[in-house]
């Protein structure tokens, strides 16, 4: 019987889960972050695993979650803003632009994807009317 050769996979350095969030929240690429926070890996693709791994994991959780909570209360405050009659249209449009950003820092430091994979037509005629009320 022919022996088989066990892969293992070569420690990458132990990597900081709070600069991990950091770079995330400046919206770095993963693989500057992977360096900036102490991985040793050589590939782009292994630097890009960490920062993931580390994303998933319940000690990145318990650093992200605090800063998670407050984008989430900026993000609520700047929706209320948005109900407010008299905005002006430049004023509209950066409440609204910082509520997108709001969003998707809170998906990406929750390790949840930051695209649509699916589009919900019911749902895109109830945005479009709520949209022609505004």
């Amino acid at each position: 019987m022919p022996d088989k050769k066990i892969k293992r996979s070569k420690p990458q350095g132990k990597i900081n889960p709070r600069i991990v969030a950091q770079g995330l929240a400046e919206g770095k690429k993963k693989i500057d972050i992977a360096v900036e926070a102490g991985s040793n890996a050589n590939s782009d693709s292994a630097k890009a695993t960490s920062v993931t791994r580390v994303i998933n994991s319940d000690k990145y959780k318990e650093e992200a979650l605090p800063f998670v909570e407050k984008l989430i209360k900026e993000r609520d405050r700047a929706i209320k803003a948005l109900e407010v009659k008299d905005l002006s249209e430049v004023e509209y449009e950066k409440v609204s632009n910082a509520i997108d950003k709001f969003t998707k820092n809170i998906q990406l430091l929750s390790g949840k994807p930051t695209g649509i994979t699916e589009v919900n037509l019911e749902k895109a005629d109830e945005i479009k009317k709520a949209l022609e009320d505004v």
